[in-house]
């Protein structure tokens, strides 16, 4: 929070308060393992859904299937971590 001060004609005080939120956008790389959906067409959503829980997915490849019935998801996604400031 910011205060600002003012002396107006009168010598009247006002005071003002501002919040100022800063939002850090970063940008991660991550890797999952998922299970393999048994229908094709639940893949995509299955990987968007995945990656959200970590941020917003840019762009993400299956890079490897590790083992029967796994694939593995590599990912660029951005983060945002909004900030506070006050004094």
């Amino acid at each position: 929070m910011i205060s600002i001060e003012s002396t107006q004609a009168s010598h009247h005080l006002s005071k003002f308060q501002l919040d100022i939120q800063i939002l850090c956008m970063t940008t991660e790389f991550i890797t999952l393992d998922l299970p393999q959906p048994t229908d094709p067409g639940q893949l995509i959503p299955l990987i968007t859904k995945a990656l959200e829980k970590y941020g917003t997915p840019l762009r993400w490849a299956i890079t490897e299937l590790p083992g029967p019935g796994q694939i593995r998801v590599e990912a660029v996604v951005t983060v945002i971590h909004p900030q506070s400031i006050s004094q």
